[in-house]
């Protein structure tokens, strides 16, 4: 199943470099995130989060000149990883969303999982989302997955 997670230049350089993606992500303790989400954390690995919907990358709030990243991850792996994130609304503060995410373990990706990269152009909220659920006015392919299941950089 194609899932969809913002990340910074900073994210996209290092896996791009090469660097194992269980170096990638975050550590969460339990006590933390309780208020955030769903998901159970082991405080010995960094996590990685995925939306199911690209339009739901909205909730992160500001975004211009982010990522999405584009993976391809084995249902079986979803699945396990399945629960909700608690965000507010980002144009009606006070309705609250529970939105379906996905957390994993950062050492269980795999490169060729990830099949592209776009580059956040403008900031976008939820009426841009209804009005063009592909975002495609918004971002701008950088990476794609090529033939030899390598990230080749997108020519213009």
């Amino acid at each position: 199943m194609i899932v969809y997670r913002v990340c910074t230049q900073e994210e996209v350089d290092k896996i791009l470099s090469g660097v194992e993606f269980c170096e990638v992500g975050n550590k969460f303790s339990v006590n933390s995130t309780v208020s955030l989400n769903t998901h159970d954390y082991d405080i010995d690995y960094n996590y990685l989060h995925f939306f199911d919907e690209l339009g739901n990358i909205i909730f992160l709030g500001a975004l211009k000149n982010n990522y999405v990243c584009y993976y391809d991850i084995p249902d079986d792996l979803l699945e396990k990883s399945k629960g909700l994130g608690f965000y507010q609304d980002p144009e009606f503060f006070f309705i609250d969303a529970k939105v379906p995410e996905y957390a994993i373990q950062s050492r269980f990706i795999k490169r060729n999982y990830l099949i592209g990269v776009d580059l956040i152009k403008e900031e976008m909220d939820l009426g841009d989302y209804l009005d063009d659920p592909s975002l495609g006015s918004f971002l701008e392919h950088k990476y794609l997955k090529g033939i030899d299941n390598e990230l080749v950089k997108v020519i213009k």
